[in-house]
């Protein structure tokens, strides 16, 4: 049995930490945009009437936290932050290392 399948990851999960190694290794100038991959923007337009009404950016930022001991421990800190309108923000705790923001565009 694999090393990491004996640490209870799956192969998603050894794949992004493997990935995310080895961009960490790059020389300097790769490493700016090997670094973009750790970033993905989603476009969210919210609809009334057959209109759009108004856009946010989500901009989610993948972060793995591990330390190694008996086992690869991963700490799953999870932050969604979306700022729909201007007197309501929303912030909780959900599953996974995503870090989420969203602006009106």
């Amino acid at each position: 049995m694999s090393a990491w399948r004996q640490a209870g990851l799956n192969y998603i999960n050894y794949s992004q930490i493997a990935a995310r190694l080895v961009r960490q290794a790059l020389k300097a100038d790769l490493k700016a945009e090997a670094a973009k991959r750790d970033e993905v923007n989603v476009k969210f337009t919210q609809w009334k009437d057959g209109k759009a009404i108004s856009m946010y950016i989500f901009i989610i930022i993948i972060l793995f936290y591990y330390t190694y001991s008996f086992h690869i421990h991963q700490s799953l800190f999870c932050f969604f932050f979306c700022r729909m309108y201007s007197s309501c923000d929303y912030s909780f705790v959900i599953y996974y290392n995503i870090f989420f923001t969203a602006e009106k565009i």
